[in-house]
């Protein structure tokens, strides 16, 4: 119904959530809605992530994108280790030669509020490239490209690293 996932799998929505949780996760009060997010593969080949905006008293679920007849939903939980664990593996596939610096924009659910300490994605970077310049902000999402256009994303990092490339020739 709109932005309300009413059922899913034949449960309301929210017992379909609350049942794929870990145990320790289920009965979280209030339930971190904030490190979830429904996984949508469309009807016309897309994919799309949409955050969870409520868990409702009813047993519905509001997504920050509505659903169209044929899509599939699934439910995705991000969890610190996890998270921590990916944004390493993707900092040390980057090219070893040290970056100019580097522009850190986080979602502000996903800094320290979400590690329960220090922003462990920033000191990942810092690692990487001890002593690189970083110049960043904490947002309520960030913006990321995808095949249709844009889309916000929740609970996301984004780290662009710059690096001097002579085969550019300045408009002088």
């Amino acid at each position: 119904r709109g932005y309300d996932l009413l059922t899913h799998g034949r449960l309301p929505a929210l017992d379909s959530l609350r049942r794929l949780l870990p145990d320790d996760w289920s009965n979280r009060q209030p339930l971190p809605i904030h490190l979830m997010t429904a996984l949508i593969d469309r009807a016309d080949g897309s994919t799309c992530q949409a955050s969870l905006i409520s868990a409702n008293a009813d047993g519905s679920v509001t997504l920050t994108e509505s659903l169209q007849p044929g899509d599939i939903l699934g439910w995705a939980l991000r969890t610190p280790a996890g998270a921590e664990q990916e944004i390493r593996r993707r900092l040390a596939a980057t090219a070893d030669d040290r970056p100019a610096f580097a522009l850190f924009l986080s979602c502000i659910g996903r800094g320290p509020y979400f590690y329960g300490s220090d922003d462990r994605d920033l000191a990942a970077l810092c690692e990487r490239f001890p002593g690189m310049p970083v110049i960043g902000a904490y947002g309520t999402g960030q913006i990321v490209p995808a095949r249709d256009g844009s889309r916000q994303q929740q609970n996301s990092v984004i780290i662009a690293l710059y690096r001097e490339t002579p085969h550019v020739q300045s408009e002088s």
